[in-house]
Parts: C-alpha cells; sequence; structure tokens
C-alpha cells in the first residue's frame, strides 16, 4: 500500500539523517583508518619478568609521515631497574635487520632515550634530533619520520626485550623471526 503524502516527507527525512549521523560516527570513530597504515601483534604471557610483551604493532601514519613502533607489556615496568625494549626493521626484504632502535635508561644523560641508527652506517650514528618516544607503565613508543628508513616496500619487525644488555627476556615473535608488515 502507499503511505500517505505527507509522511513520505518525514519517513525520507528520518532515513537521510540516520544515513548521515552513521557516516559522521564512522568518521569520527576511526580516524587512523584514513590516515595510518597498522598491524599489531600479540604475545603470550611467556615469562615471569616485567618486560614480558604483550603486543607489538608497526603503524604508517601518512598524514605526519612517521613510522611508530609501539610494545606493550603485561606489567607495570620502569626501565631504570627492568630493562631495555630493541626493535629491529628490515625495509629491504632481506634476511638481515636494516635499522635499529633502543628505548633504555641512561643514568648519565636525561633518563629514557629512544636511540634509532641504520645498520649500514659504520660509525652507528644515533638519529635522535628526528626520534619521537614515550614510556609509559606499560608501553613504549618510538616514532621517526618516514623519511628516515629507506624501504623498498613492506617492512618486517622484531622486538625483544632485555635485561641490560646481558640476557634476552622475550622476544616477538618468540621463535626470533619477523613479523611482516
Amino acid at each position: 500500500m502507499n503511505q500517505p503524502a505527507r509522511s513520505r516527507p518525514v519517513v525520507r527525512y528520518l532515513s537521510v539523517t540516520a544515513a548521515m549521523l552513521v557516516g559522521v560516527a564512522l568518521l569520527l570513530g576511526s580516524p587512523s583508518i584514513a590516515s595510518a597504515h597498522y598491524l599489531s601483534h600479540t604475545d603470550g604471557d611467556d615469562t615471569p619478568q616485567k618486560l614480558d610483551v604483550r603486543e607489538a604493532s608497526l603503524r604508517f601514519h601518512r598524514d605526519v609521515h612517521r613510522i611508530v613502533v609501539t610494545v606493550r607489556t603485561y606489567e607495570h615496568f620502569r626501565l631504570k631497574g627492568d630493562g631495555y625494549v630493541y626493535g629491529d626493521l628490515d625495509a629491504y626484504g632481506d634476511s638481515r635487520r636494516d635499522y635499529n632502535f633502543k628505548i633504555w635508561y641512561d643514568p648519565g644523560h636525561a633518563g629514557n632515550i629512544c636511540d634509532f641508527f641504520a645498520r649500514h652506517r659504520h660509525d652507528r650514528e644515533v638519529l635522535r634530533p628526528d626520534v619521537d618516544f614515550e614510556v609509559h607503565r606499560r608501553m613504549v613508543r618510538c616514532s621517526v619520520r618516514a623519511g628516515e628508513v629507506r624501504r623498498t616496500g613492506h617492512m618486517r619487525w622484531r622486538v625483544r626485550t632485555t635485561r641490560f644488555d646481558r640476557f634476552v627476556i622475550d622476544r616477538a615473535p618468540d621463535n626470533g623471526a619477523w613479523y611482516a608488515h
């Protein structure tokens, strides 16, 4: 049956309004979809140390041209007493790392710092001016300008936590292989 003529505009108004609200909700709820390429992997609760990796992620922020690696742990930690977080990036798709980052506590410096350097530089020059980082109770994040990382396509990465360069606490992935992006 046909609806009365005066209810059609109301139905049309409600359906257009609902469609607009859904569109706005999708845009506000997921801004990273348009601006970033993101991949995250979880790791098991498999070590008694505080720097047991829970999740490792790699994100390409296209809008700000940054590559961001985030490592989350199961427990609260302090880099000063619990160890370091290392990461390797393979930007050329071969079997070895091309870039490294290290988030650690330097007692002779300003506290927590993140070093980022290319493997092929013989002087192991640290790129501190172009590196941003955050250290929270269960998370560390290191980001670098995308232009600092030369790559041939998708990157691979892996992370590990160590106790003062002596021994590995945890690896992500556990077998020492690579996450593919």
